[in-house]
């Protein structure tokens, strides 16, 4: 079994998911459901935090800074109403209503590193998306690389199918760094609630690829 299945039978055997949400995350995959691309479900649905999946990457590695009991514990105190896939509650920015000089409009999605929010810049006058990594001073050596290596290299990049990069920095204790923001709903989303036909998924799967050849 992956590192991801057993992460997930660690998740249900603490009780911080239920097997109606896994099953639900493997309805939403459908044919394309390996055990990485159900944990970033899981999280992008709010039924896992970032801080959980860390914590249980943690326990699964044998690292002595988490345990079990430490995920559980962080599991009770991130839920703040009953119910499946509660929102997943961020500090420090959302709560603010700022982020350095950006004023948060909406939190967009949050995967298991960093989270998304709909910004406004005041001194340029325009909506940007902003990405936040979300360990903040407690990010890893690894985490922080991770995070600036993928801003670095999507800064590079000019494609039409890529969103450009504008600014990457750190705000309070926070790395960040901000994009266009594309309005319009994810494509999971699409496939959820529309039947594609096989020229569009086509024209979809031509630009997709354009973008990663690139």
């Amino acid at each position: 079994m992956s590192d991801d299945g057993r992460l997930i039978d660690l998740a249900l055997e603490q009780g911080l998911v239920t097997p109606a949400e896994v099953a639900e995350g493997r309805e939403i995959l459908r044919l394309s459901g390996s055990a990485a691309a159900l944990v970033e479900v899981l999280v992008n649905r709010g039924c896992l935090t970032a801080g959980q999946v860390e914590a249980l990457r943690a326990v699964l590695a044998g690292r002595p800074l988490l345990t079990q009991e430490t995920v559980v514990l962080a599991a009770r105190e991130a839920a703040d109403r009953p119910g499946a896939c509660a929102d997943a509650a961020l500090g420090g920015p959302e709560q603010a209503g700022r982020f350095g000089r950006y004023e948060i409009l909406e939190r967009v999605s949050q995967g298991a590193m960093g989270a998304i929010y709909k910004v406004r810049d005041p001194e340029l006058g325009r909506v940007l998306a902003l990405k936040v990594l979300l360990a903040g001073t407690g990010a890893s050596e690894d985490q922080l690389r991770r995070f600036q290596q993928e801003a670095r290299a999507t800064a590079g990049l000019q494609h039409r199918h890529i969103v450009p990069v504008h600014e990457v920095g750190v705000a309070g204790s926070q790395p960040y760094y901000t994009m266009d923001f594309i309005e319009g709903r994810a494509l999971s989303r699409v496939i959820e609630t529309e039947r594609i036909s096989w020229e569009r998924a086509c024209d979809l799967a031509a630009k997709v690829a354009e973008a990663l050849a690139h």
